[in-house]
Formats: structure tokens, C-alpha cells, sequence
């Protein structure tokens, strides 16, 4: 039913999370840091996405937190 997928964003990746056919989430930029940053590379966007995915199904707030990207990318963004 949801499903992730990745994209080119500027110099990194993105991601957007559709329900069936229909998009509900682009995220060209990492979440919750100060300027419009692509990610770095796709497997971060992917990963983000499928945290991001989790949450919906789980009926949780889909926010990701500075900690949660942090987590997942290894790259402190202020």
C-alpha cells in the first residue's frame, strides 16, 4: 500500500512516500537543519524515508528529529 522511492535533489538525494498511486510525502531536503540540504546520498534518503514510512504505520507523528537523522546519516547538520 506505502511505498518509498528516491530521487535526484540538487548535488544529493531525496525522498517522497506514496499511498497506492498517490504521493503524500516529498522531502527533497533533510528534515529539522537550517538551510535546504539535499542528502548526501541515496541510502540516507532511503533510510530516512523508511523511518519516516514506520512512523505513519505505526500512526506516529512522521517528524524526524535532529537525533533520528543524526542516527541515521552519522553527519551532525545544525
Amino acid at each position: 500500500m506505502y511505498s518509498v522511492r528516491t530521487f535526484k535533489s540538487g548535488d544529493g538525494w531525496g525522498y517522497q512516500i506514496n499511498k497506492k498511486e498517490k504521493v503524500i510525502i516529498v522531502q527533497p531536503y533533510m528534515p529539522c537543519i537550517k538551510w535546504s540540504q539535499p542528502f548526501p546520498d541515496e541510502k540516507s534518503a532511503q533510510e530516512i524515508g523508511e523511518l519516516v514510512l514506520s512512523k505513519i504505520r505505526n500512526n506516529e507523528d512522521p517528524s524526524i528529529t535532529r537525533e533520528e537523522l543524526n542516527e541515521k546519516i552519522s553527519i551532525y547538520y545544525n
